[in-house]
């Protein structure tokens, strides 16, 4: 992966991860067109994927954007390869797991 590449999906998660704390109502949200305006433009040059933010149970924003490969637009339902991601998500069930039971 080269530098650049990195450096562009670093900084996407972390503007993805700033937009997360921010607080959402449950209701249709007023960062909703603007998340989306971000990440069509970001998905132009940089980004395929699927990115869903839920408050409290409630649906933010669900949705697809870039390719999935040279001709196939990415959708919710495109299957992908998850790779070394998920050791990441085990983690954190663990951490929650292990917090649970001390409580």
């Amino acid at each position: 992966m080269s530098q650049n590449h990195l450096l562009y999906r670093l900084t996407f998660i972390s503007a993805l991860c700033l937009l997360l704390i921010i607080p959402l109502s449950a209701q249709s949200h007023p960062l909703t067109p603007v998340i989306d305006k971000y990440l069509r433009q970001f998905s132009a040059d940089y980004f395929s994927g699927a990115v869903l933010i839920v408050q409290n149970g409630d649906v933010i924003l669900n949705d697809a954007y870039g390719m999935a490969d040279e001709i196939t637009p990415f959708t919710s339902e495109t299957v992908v390869d998850a790779g070394s991601i998920s050791k990441q998500f085990t983690a954190a069930a663990v951490m929650h797991l292990q917090s649970t039971r001390a409580a």
